[in-house]
């Protein structure tokens, strides 16, 4: 058990510190380019429980919006959480990407070993 934790943690340490390296800057900055119209200008993200306004706003985006919403409603325009919580979807499609290459690696050893 040990040895999993460990390597959990070394795994975690490649994935986490990168990440962190990378959106450490941006934990203070501003909103820039399409953030004024899609967060600061938007009225649709001010209601996080109205996703009829989030839908007419943009539909093909209506997750991006709808999570955008939740930043609003947890921190207003403090750009501060924004950053944070695009510092964790990083990390989470970080983990994705790392467990979807071992599940492929250990089935192409499977095959190998079924293989021979």
């Amino acid at each position: 058990m040990r040895l999993i934790t460990k390597n959990f943690l070394s795994l975690a340490s490649v994935v986490i510190i990168p990440t962190l390296l990378v959106y450490s800057n941006s934990f203070q900055s501003s909103f820039h380019l399409d953030d004024i119209t899609s967060i600061v200008e938007n009225l649709s993200v001010r209601n996080v429980l109205n996703p009829k306004a989030l839908w007419d706003f943009w539909p093909t985006r209506f997750v991006t919006y709808w999570t955008l919403a939740l930043n609003y409603k947890l921190g207003g325009l403090d750009v501060f959480g924004y950053h944070v919580f695009n510092f964790v979807i990083h990390i989470a499609n970080g983990f994705l990407v790392m467990t979807l290459a071992k599940l492929t690696l250990e089935r192409t050893q499977n095959l190998k070993v079924k293989s021979q």
